[in-house]
């Protein structure tokens, strides 16, 4: 049996129009280190939503509301430079067709974006939260799942009828080098 370990997209945001994203398939070892490498994140996440539902339960005319707000802002944050960056670098193996323009230097020529430390430094965020929604909804799908996932889901139906795709879809599965003995059961 062939095993690939790699799953590619292709973006479907128009703006990222040809970018491809490569991501390595999840294990039971990889969601193990992966639990480590964002435990202390989600601890203090923990921490910060249990203080923000006491305050929360508090009568309305002694609510902090200030505090509760900062809560809020301090989760934000640790999710967009704790968690987030973990998942891409993890999860991510590599980026194809994604060029970073120097808009100080507009001679100079652009510098691809092919690794996710130049994903999570770099990169466009709106392209980082397509890659994290995809490596995060295929950490609970099966195989067939993960297969069907390039089909359009039927909330992507506009109201004229027509159909969007909005979710991004597998282009191809990289196959291992291990001889082809069985059918890739990840392939497109």
């Amino acid at each position: 049996m062939n095993y690939s370990s790699v799953h590619k997209f292709t973006s479907q945001i128009p703006a990222f129009a040809g970018v491809t994203f490569v991501l390595r398939k999840q294990s039971e070892a990889r969601r193990a280190q992966l639990r480590l490498m964002t435990a202390e994140s989600q601890n203090r996440i923990r921490n910060l939503v249990s203080e923000s539902q006491k305050l929360k339960a508090q009568p309305e005319e002694s609510r902090d509301v200030v505090r509760i707000a900062a809560i809020t802002d301090e989760i934000e944050t640790e999710v967009i430079q704790g968690l987030n960056p973990v998942w891409l670098k993890w999860g991510v193996k590599s980026i194809q067709g994604l060029f970073l323009k120097d808009d100080d230097n507009p001679e100079a020529e652009p510098v691809a974006i092919e690794t996710p430390e130049q994903l999570v430094a770099n990169g466009p965020s709106e392209l980082m939260v397509e890659i994290l929604g995809t490596l995060k909804a295929l950490a609970g799908m099966s195989e067939d799942e993960i297969k069907n996932y390039a089909l359009p889901s039927t909330s992507g139906a506009q109201t004229d009828g027509s159909v969007r795709n909005t979710s991004a879809s597998v282009a191809e599965s990289v196959v291992s080098s291990a001889p082809e003995t069985a059918h890739d059961s990840t392939a497109s």
